[in-house]
């Protein structure tokens, strides 16, 4: 998967670096799902920042609402997961790259 590959899917589908650090937060903790209010303490974060960037994502194929407006995440396909692994892996090793490529958007 390319680096361009990668930088499109980001700014399409996650769009912000707020919404990047809420996807790798439950990809982290994949096994639990997450209330809105669990998202907005953990992150620090606005109910209207979090709602919009799970819904984003929840569009994307990244991450679904369960029972009780739970959240989790769960890609909607292996290239969905791989996706969500390289954008994981391009944050950590190239942070400075990945955030520039977002605000540039």
């Amino acid at each position: 998967m390319s680096e361009e590959e990668i930088i499109g899917f980001i700014r399409e589908h996650i769009g912000s670096v707020y919404a990047l650090e809420l996807l790798l937060l439950v990809k982290r903790d994949r096994d639990r799902s997450w209330t809105a209010g669990e998202l907005v303490r953990e992150l620090r974060s606005s109910a209207t920042a979090v709602t919009e960037a799970l819904s984003r994502m929840a569009r994307a194929g990244l991450v679904s609402q369960r029972t009780g407006g739970r959240y989790a995440f769960a890609p909607a396909s292996p290239r969905h997961e791989q996706l969500a692994a390289e954008i994981d892996k391009a944050y950590n090793s190239t942070r400075a790259s990945v955030v520039k490529a977002i605000i540039k958007g």
